[in-house]
């Protein structure tokens, strides 16, 4: 097993990944969906992509509801297919819950997010 110590680390292999998943997308082998709210990361992928070929199309992004949603609508509107993460069922509060047991600022984050 591979573990990154640093955010820097995180997001080289991530976006590393995205580009190898990108190029494949490009060609209609993969689809390619990015899971995260980081916007500069987001950015750095998309450009990364587009010096391959991939179309804007190609790079999907789904963040949770109600968290950066000016950003995802931006992303939207650049062309990129882009989607808001909704839980539910009987499982969706453990499933919030959880999400914020694994990296407690994201509770910070999320109540940012929602205070205007």
């Amino acid at each position: 097993a591979i573990a990154y110590r640093s955010k820097a680390a995180v997001d080289g292999n991530y976006q590393s990944l995205a580009v190898t998943l990108a190029e494949a997308a490009r060609d209609g082998r993969a689809r390619l969906a990015l899971g995260t709210h980081d916007s500069d990361l987001v950015e750095r992928i998309a450009v990364s992509a587009k010096a391959i070929g991939a179309p804007r199309r190609v790079l999907e992004v789904h963040m949770l509801y109600g968290i950066r949603r000016n950003e995802l609508s931006r992303l939207a509107a650049c062309g990129h297919p882009a989607h808001s993460l909704v839980a539910y069922g009987e499982s969706w509060y453990a499933w919030y819950m959880r999400r914020l047991a694994e990296r407690p600022a994201n509770v910070v984050f999320a109540l940012r997010q929602l205070l205007p």
